[in-house]
């Protein structure tokens, strides 16, 4: 989600974005988002972002000069691709496999420095959302209980969004495999002319670990087990 959202805000008008030549930049000077998602199919995406003045910078590391990044899986070694959107820049790659506790080693590759050798990500225990049923309608003014495959030691957060609705989320206590969002959390769009929607419910189990210290700047790295849920949201 935070790539998507990070892409589109780098099209708005309101939102300078820039890149900068990893050849101008040391590894000291890089912020790294790391993570390795997987949604329940079998296939998981490695990503990787590099930025220049910290999380919340829109100033993007565009490698070039044969900088590159990798991910170690198993006895694969994979280079990531760039994906870009205007000024944004990511990395990408994906893999046949998405079990818990599978480790994706995350290295940046250097010559100008010693780079950041050694990221390791691992993912959480799969799971899947239990209730409600897909396309159920549910009452905004009403509490929303949801249920999933609980019991792990990870993160677990939820947002919810839909065309009528305002976004809403939260980390959750725990992971005990039941959570209730209270009746008006969700809220209209336009209160005095509420509508009825498609709103997505998306539940992630989160395991945070920690990027190369070669990154001076410092980062975050996330192995993400994510499931999404269609549902009708009505006043």
């Amino acid at each position: 989600m935070k790539k998507l959202i990070f892409g589109v805000l780098c099209l708005s008008p309101l939102i300078a974005c820039e890149s900068v030549s990893s050849s101008d930049v040391l590894t000291s000077g890089m912020y790294a988002n790391l993570d390795v998602s997987a949604d329940g199919s079998g296939v998981s995406r490695a990503t990787a972002i590099l930025r220049v003045g910290g999380a919340s910078s829109n100033v993007y590391v565009d490698l070039v000069d044969g900088d590159v990044l990798t991910v170690e899986q198993g006895d694969e070694i994979v280079e990531l691709e760039k994906s870009s959107v205007g000024e944004y820049r990511e990395y990408i790659t994906s893999f046949d496999v998405d079990a818990a506790d599978t480790e994706f080693d995350f290295a940046f590759v250097r010559n100008v420095d010693d780079g950041a050798a050694s990221s390791v990500i691992t993912l959480p225990a799969k799971f899947e959302i239990t209730g409600p049923e897909v396309d159920t309608t549910v009452s905004r003014a009403e509490d929303l209980t949801f249920t999933w495959d609980g019991g792990g030691d990870d993160l677990m957060l939820y947002s919810m969004d839909g065309d009528c609705v305002l976004s809403t989320g939260e980390t959750l206590q725990g992971d005990e495999g039941s959570y209730t969002i209270p009746a008006g959390t969700l809220e209209s769009v336009d209160e005095n002319a509420p509508l009825t929607c498609s709103a997505e419910l998306v539940l992630s189990r989160v395991r945070i670990s920690e990027v190369d210290q070669g990154y001076g700047e410092g980062g975050n790295a996330e192995g993400i087990q994510v499931r999404r849920l269609l549902l009708v949201s009505a006043p």
